[in-house]
């Protein structure tokens, strides 16, 4: 990548990817934990890109995305939560793992769990 055109189209596609992991996160976890007019905008961003689709019940993953889930939404959304929480609060000064805030050290552990 040596042109600017081509920073910001990658810069975008970036941009792009924060926001459709934030709506995996949103979509799939926990709905006691989520606000449903979030979740439901979070459905749409990922039914217009392909991760989710419309059923006669509502919006459920696609067959990779479920694939992907292994049958635990919610571990893939912590999962997907874990990075952007951890960018947030190194952007926001946490010099330390123990300085992050709950939400991402919470997200950690449940995408840590998986492995065991």
């Amino acid at each position: 990548m040596d042109s600017p055109d081509e920073i910001r189209a990658h810069l975008n596609t970036l941009h792009e990817a924060v926001w459709e992991l934030a709506a995996v996160a949103l979509a799939l976890r926990d709905p006691a934990t989520t606000d449903p007019e979030q979740r439901r905008a979070a459905e749409r961003v990922l039914i217009e890109a392909g991760l989710m689709e419309v059923s006669p019940s509502g919006a459920r993953p696609a067959p990779g995305l479920a694939a992907a889930a292994a049958g635990d939404e919610t571990k893939l959304a912590a999962q997907a939560a874990t990075g952007i929480l951890q960018s947030a609060a190194l952007l926001s000064g946490a010099d330390t793992w123990t300085s992050q805030d709950d939400d991402a050290m919470l997200a950690q552990g449940r995408a840590s769990a998986q492995g065991a």
